[in-house]
């Protein structure tokens, strides 16, 4: 048996989610790019903590194998850092 765990850093780029019962705990899938032309499907579940779940969203994902299989299952979903240039206080000025 598999007890592997990992670390994927992307933005969320799709998500299937719906609320169970009168609970209001969400269960569902999100869909992380994590490059151009890679993307991981992330199981959510009611033990998944979770900072946020919007599509465009960078996160930081920690997660599990579920058992044997190769499902990814979400432990925690941490906003991750902005990555763009202005985050920073840098702004690119033309000069001629």
């Amino acid at each position: 048996m598999r007890n592997e765990e990992f670390a994927i850093e992307g933005k969320i780029v799709s998500t299937q989610l719906a609320t169970f019962g009168d609970t209001e705990i969400i269960y569902g899938s999100i869909t992380i790019e994590v490059s151009r032309n890679e993307h991981v499907d992330v199981k959510i579940d009611s033990y998944t903590y979770y900072e946020t779940l919007e599509i465009g969203n960078h996160v930081v994902v920690d997660a599990a194998r579920l058992g044997s299989t190769d499902i990814l299952v979400a432990k925690r979903i941490l906003l991750g850092p902005i990555l763009d240039s202005t985050s920073v206080g840098e702004r690119a000025v033309a000069t001629s």
